[in-house]
């Protein structure tokens, strides 16, 4: 938007410039100067600055340079927010699937505007497609953008492999009308498809667990998980996880508990579960502080297969 007010006062700006070269010409045409013969012959032409706008319209140009500096500055004074929406703050358990993502978004879309800016996606997308496809159907008008990969998450300089890496929206650097979402209703399904318009496979959560039990380790736990379906069980992506990652179980009593991975062989998670762990305090109060082996029914969430959606609103009337 604050491209469209910048092209706009540059087309005010040029019909100025055209309308002073106008009145300048008819001015000349009207005068006409007697100068001696050989002081015509020598004469040079004035110096032309801007669309051939003689040297006594500088006051004009300076003041119309002036106005523009102005309205670029005003564009500074735009107050932009981000809006991140995750994965994981999705029902998962009800919605195992990762792509095809309802949410409602918390904002008055009436009084902002909202541009698409950046997808977070797990590494191993880039090797499914160049591009991706994002659409966004609030029910009755459906959006679609379009991202490249702009950074990975390695660092050439260093071994680190990062977990994510940066997709652009394409274009994004020319502030085009195109990458404003324009839809009215807050309720919002988001999918993604890859080069080939096919569902972009992100796998999915809510990864049953078949038995918990105890090693002879101190706080440690073997998670078997179910692999009756090999395709399922590929897509939870379970080969993204490091030692000491963290990784999510939520009970059927709908509480969190975080663990920490110790080892991963094939469908088996070895993981670390201390019953005293602050970052389970709010849990524990409602278990009690029961032994993992106790739990009935639990599901399990893969933080490092998650993605992350980067979204930039402002207001529509701004200072």
């Amino acid at each position: 938007m604050s491209k469209v007010i910048e092209l706009e006062e540059k087309r005010k700006t040029v019909n100025t410039l055209a309308s002073t070269e106008k009145k300048s010409n008819i001015e000349s045409s009207n005068t006409l100067p007697i100068y001696p013969i050989s002081l015509a012959i020598k004469e040079t032409p004035k110096y032309s600055l801007v669309n051939n706008v003689n040297v006594e319209n500088l006051e004009t140009i300076a003041y119309i340079i002036e106005k523009m500096e102005s309205i670029m500055n005003n564009k500074k004074n735009i107050n932009y927010k981000t809006l991140i929406i995750n994965s994981y703050n999705r029902d998962w358990t009800i919605y195992n699937n990762r792509n095809n993502l309802s949410l409602s978004v918390n904002i008055d879309l009436t009084k902002n505007i909202i541009e698409s800016k950046k997808l977070l996606m797990p590494k191993y997308v880039k090797n499914i497609t160049p591009y991706i496809n994002m659409t966004i159907n609030d029910g009755k008008k459906t959006q679609k953008f379009q991202f490249i990969l702009s950074n990975t998450g390695s660092r050439n300089d260093t071994n680190y492999d990062g977990n994510w890496d940066t997709w652009s929206i394409m274009n994004g650097e020319l502030e085009t009308i195109n990458n404003i979402i324009q839809l009215n209703n807050k309720e919002w399904v988001i999918s993604f498809t890859d080069f080939l318009n096919n569902e972009l496979d992100l796998g999915s959560d809510s990864i049953n667990i078949v038995r918990i039990t105890k090693t002879f380790d101190d706080n440690q736990y073997n998670i078997l998980i179910e692999k009756t379906d090999i395709m399922l069980f590929n897509g939870h992506y379970l080969n993204l996880i490091n030692k000491y990652d963290n990784i999510l179980l939520k009970t059927g009593d709908d509480i969190d508990i975080i663990l920490k991975v110790i080892e991963i062989n094939n469908n088996n998670i070895t993981v670390l579960y201390d019953k005293n762990d602050k970052k389970n305090a709010s849990s524990l109060a409602s278990l009690n502080k029961v032994e993992l082996t106790d739990i009935t029914e639990a599901y399990l969430l893969n933080y490092k297969a998650q993605y992350s959606i980067i979204l930039s609103y402002h207001s529509r009337i701004f200072k």
